[in-house]
């Protein structure tokens, strides 16, 4: 395999991997999450923060990572005014935070 397979590997690897999870004592359930998103997702996130609108930024994160017990998403796109404006975003900030910290370095993301 050359390189480019070897990278679309690592990467398939890592965004099909495990499930990681965080209890949210205020919701009384807990949020899964693969270690990554792709590109496109990121740059959904990306464009709000770089359009100066953080808490879309932030909530769009937690649409982007957020996954129940299954692996599927809990929430869609459509939902961002929702979270915004019904959801305690205090609580979806420190969870996208972390979800951010728990996210592999280059060097983990390379062990086997």
């Amino acid at each position: 395999m050359g390189i480019k397979d070897n990278a679309k590997a690592q990467f398939s690897d890592i965004i099909s991997g495990e499930l990681h999870s965080i209890y949210v004592e205020e919701w009384k359930d807990t949020i899964y999450y693969k270690a990554a998103i792709n590109g496109k997702k990121q740059s959904q996130i990306l464009k709000l923060y770089d359009q100066g609108k953080t808490v879309e930024a932030v909530c769009m994160a937690l649409i982007m990572r957020g996954l129940n017990k299954d692996g599927d998403p809990v929430w869609r796109t459509g939902e961002l005014n929702e979270l915004m404006h019904e959801y305690d975003t205090n609580v979806i900030s420190r969870i996208v935070e972390q979800i951010a910290d728990n996210d592999p370095t280059v060097d983990e993301a390379k062990k086997p």
